[in-house]
């Protein structure tokens, strides 16, 4: 057994929050065209954002490099939607993404970044309506973690669903019913939806809810671990891993280690709302990320007042420490290091939640089983899940079952995993008991695994399920099952249009026949589309001068997965 005291690496399935974008305006930009939602419109586009009720009036924020004001700029906050935007920094190869941006900011936010940005030096852009929870360390020195959570809650429109008007009511929430010690988001999103805490009774050393367990529980039809969960940044993989989660419209909480002289001190928690990627590098170099934007409760502790308090956005320029580890220069001469992430799901009414009216839906009453990390990898160490490999391939999914409540689980616990195919026809079925004694409250079973092999091309779907059978009562039951897709696929040779093994004049013959007779052969329109915007006459022209060894900017002979069965 091992408390869920620390965080570890889990996994959670995507849902992004897609509504009609408003107008997406092309904002020119010297040499570089910057897409961004703007204004209100007709656009019928998609773009992903997260919905929350904006109450603030108009501000002004400077932007600073090396303390120096070099922008100062007012806009209106009145919009009820917050937007992503993602756009290139011009004469670099540096990609920038922001989020938590509203429709009257977002323009100025961009330009600011690319009229100012300074390789490798950081800057900070103050109060235009970015959601930053403020301590003033009068009795709040170390609720770090209590004020990401409120900015997640904000952020993720849940704490609007909950009657909060902002980060600052949401944290005031926070001082008002936990002791002044250290601590860990999750707990603190855990507490909010369902009015639990580790702490109360396992023997946890940090903060501590006062009024226990008469506080808290805004959302009792939802297991909390269905919206939030955390995982590791002790990888490019992993980092990578929390990008994508930001980008799917999560709220994402770095922790981070803070170092003096070569000894980590202690740990704080931030707010991530952005990165700067060097996308000439491949995802897999950990050299591509060169900054994150964030906020920081320790940013501007001079109010008392937390609501005057000044918002502000960092950039803090990233490098890989002496231990490999992602890291940025902090306060003081202190450097931080990030250690793992803490991810809220944004609200939807398409959040599922639990329905069956024979749950008791209360996690300190009643034990709670739950997976705490479902993995699905090529290598057995490996974290996260995957969802395309190619086909043949050795499988490695892996899992543990956590009781994600303050009451003990006393029956063996159980585990069915089925793998069925996109006919639905089962692939794979076993059910393996994986603790014969129970679990205690807030401890999981060890990680357990299977091998999957040869697997040829296809969709499938794995669904895991804990206790089918029900043998105690539990706090919800939704949460006993996961469930999710992943795609065996074939390898190709990106210009072997044929599909012979080789590249030659064959091919570039093969694209003009497939062109002139309107082929329906996808493999091998996949395979000659080498220019990746549609199989056309420009393709073969590509080929012909990869065969003349005429330099190109296309990945001819690249070995590719195709995206068809």
């Amino acid at each position: 057994m091992k408390k869920l005291i620390s965080a570890a690496s889990a996994a959670l399935a995507v849902t992004v929050l897609s509504v009609p974008c408003v107008n997406a305006a092309q904002i020119k930009t010297d040499s570089v065209s910057v897409s961004a939602a703007v204004t209100d419109g007709g656009s019928s586009k998609a773009c992903e954002v997260s919905e929350i009720k904006n109450l603030t009036g108009t501000q002004e924020y400077e932007l600073y490099v090396n303390k120096k004001t070099v922008l100062s700029v007012g806009a209106s906050a009145a919009s009820e939607k917050r937007y992503h935007a993602e756009f290139m920094i011009p004469g670099t190869q540096n990609e920038v993404y922001l989020a938590g941006l509203t429709s009257e900011n977002v323009e100025e936010i961009q330009q600011a970044v690319i009229d100012s940005y300074v390789e490798g030096e950081r800057f900070d852009i103050e109060d235009l309506n970015f959601i930053d929870a403020e301590k003033n360390m009068k009795g709040d020195e170390n609720l770090c973690w209590a004020a990401s959570c409120a900015n997640m809650l904000v952020y993720s429109g849940w704490a609007e669903r909950a009657g909060f008007a902002n980060e600052d009511e949401v944290f005031n929430l926070y001082i008002n019913n936990y002791n002044n010690d250290g601590g860990f988001q999750r707990d603190g999103i855990a507490w909010f939806f369902n009015g639990i805490a580790y702490g109360a009774n396992s023997g946890f050393s940090g903060a501590q809810i006062t009024d226990y367990p008469n506080s808290g529980n805004y959302f009792n039809t939802y297991a909390y671990d269905m919206v939030c969960n955390y995982g590791n940044i002790r990888t490019t993989d992993e980092m990578n891993q929390m990008i994508d989660k930001l980008k799917s419209g999560y709220a994402v909480s770095p922790g981070i280690g803070i170092w003096s002289d070569g000894k980590r001190g202690g740990g704080h928690a931030i707010t991530l709302w952005g990165i700067v990627t060097d996308v000439s590098l491949g995802e897999n170099n950990p050299n591509r990320y060169r900054a994150v934007f964030i906020t920081d409760s320790d940013s501007d502790t001079d109010s008392l007042n937390r609501a005057s308090a000044k918002n502000i956005l960092n950039m803090m320029p990233l490098y890989l420490n002496s231990n490999e580890q992602f890291a940025f220069d902090y306060e003081d001469g202190l450097s931080a290091t990030l250690e793992d992430y803490t991810y809220l799901l944004p609200y939807s009414k398409n959040v599922p939640r639990e329905r069956d009216l024979s749950t008791m839906r209360n996690k300190i009453k009643y034990p709670d089983l739950c997976f705490g990390a479902v993995n699905l990898n090529s290598s057995m160490y490996a974290t996260g899940r995957k969802t395309l490999f190619e086909s043949g391939t050795k499988l490695y999914l892996s899992y543990y079952v956590e009781n994600a409540a303050d009451k003990t689980y006393r029956s063996p616990v159980s585990v069915n995993r089925k793998i069925t195919d996109s006919n639905g026809k089962s692939v794979f079925d076993e059910t393996t008991t994986v603790a014969s004694r129970g679990l205690n409250l807030a401890t999981s079973t060890d990680s357990n695994y299977d091998i999957i092999t040869k697997l040829p091309a296809g969709d499938y779907t794995v669904t895991m399920k804990v206790n089918e059978k029900r043998p105690e009562f539990e706090a919800y039951y939704y949460n006993n099952t996961f469930t999710f897709d992943f795609k065996m696929r074939d390898k190709y040779t990106l210009g072997d249009c044929n599909g012979d093994g080789k590249i030659d004049i064959r091919d570039v013959t093969e694209i003009q026949r497939l062109l002139a007779f309107y082929s329906e052969n996808v493999k091998a329109a996949e395979r000659g589309d080498v220019t990746e915007d549609g199989l056309s006459i420009n393709d073969a022209t590509a080929v012909q001068y990869y065969l003349a060894k005429i330099k190109i900017d296309y990945p001819i002979g690249e070995k590719r997965l195709y995206t068809v069965i």
